[in-house]
Formats: C-alpha cells, structure tokens, sequence
C-alpha cells in the first residue's frame, strides 16, 4: 500500500496536482492510516490509555469510509441522494459515534454493548442506501428496455 502511495503521489505531482490524482492519493494515504491504526489499536501492552485508543481506531476507521463514498461520488460523478450526501454522513456517522460509541463507552466500560449501538446506525444507512440504489437501478433498467424496444422497432421498419 505504501508503494501506491508513493506512486499516485509522484502522479499528482506530475500531473500538475489534478483533482482525480489528489483524491486518489488522499485515498490511499487514509487507508494507509486506517490499516496502521486498526493493526495497532487497541492494544493493552501500549503505555496510552485504552479508551483513546479504541476511540482512534474508530475514527480512523469512520473517516477512511466517508472519504470512501466522497471518493466514489466525485471519481464517479454520482449525484448523492438528497440525504445521503457526504456531509449527511458526516453529521449521522460522527454524531451517532459520539453519542452510541463514545460516550456509552465512556459511561459503562461496556465496550460489546457500545460497538452494537453505533453499528446500528451504518447498518440502518446502509439499508436505505441500498434500497434507493435497488430502485434507481430498476427504474433505469425499465427506461433502457422501454429504449431498446423502441429503438429495435424503429430499426425494423
């Protein structure tokens, strides 16, 4: 990963620092930060405190995925959903962290119990997302049949 690195950051530079080269370095760079924070923490044997770390893992984790769908939806140029824009993301994923995760966490030492409150709330996005995604994907498949057949007549003729 280190290598891709390295390699998409000398292709931004040479690319004059183009906006898909940037985002792609920046990718890169934030899984690189996500794997080294994931792989080291938690870890009781580290003279930090346990919490933060846990708390680090996670947001490491949070932010390389809504920089993933930011990634996705300006490489790809997908007009998000009008509640699912990044920023929405940002505002349901931190929010819920801070309250389902960290505080819950902060409040009963119970660590099981806070990851499956904050879980819930990416799962249910998730959902939605989908479901959107199904149905856009199906309305789109009956425009372009609806097209073909058209076409295929018009053709014919």
């Amino acid at each position: 990963m280190t290598i891709i690195f390295f390699n998409s950051l000398y292709s931004a530079i040479r690319s004059n620092y183009e906006s898909s080269a940037v985002r792609f370095t920046e990718l890169t760079f934030l899984f690189i930060i996500y794997n080294l924070f994931s792989g080291l923490f938690p870890d009781r044997n580290i003279p930090f405190n346990y919490t933060i770390q846990l708390i680090l893992a996670y947001v490491a984790g949070i932010v390389m995925a809504i920089y993933y769908a930011y990634y996705i939806y300006k490489e790809f140029d997908i007009s998000p959903f009008p509640y699912l824009r990044v920023k929405q993301l940002v505002l349901f994923i931190g929010g819920g962290f801070i309250l389902f995760f960290v505080l819950q966490y902060l409040l009963t030492k119970n660590l099981e119990n806070s990851r499956k409150s904050f879980v819930a709330i990416p799962i249910v996005l998730a959902g939605i997302f989908l479901y959107r995604v199904t149905l856009k994907l199906k309305n789109l498949y009956k425009k372009n049949q609806k097209g073909i057949y058209i076409t295929l007549c018009c053709f014919l003729k």
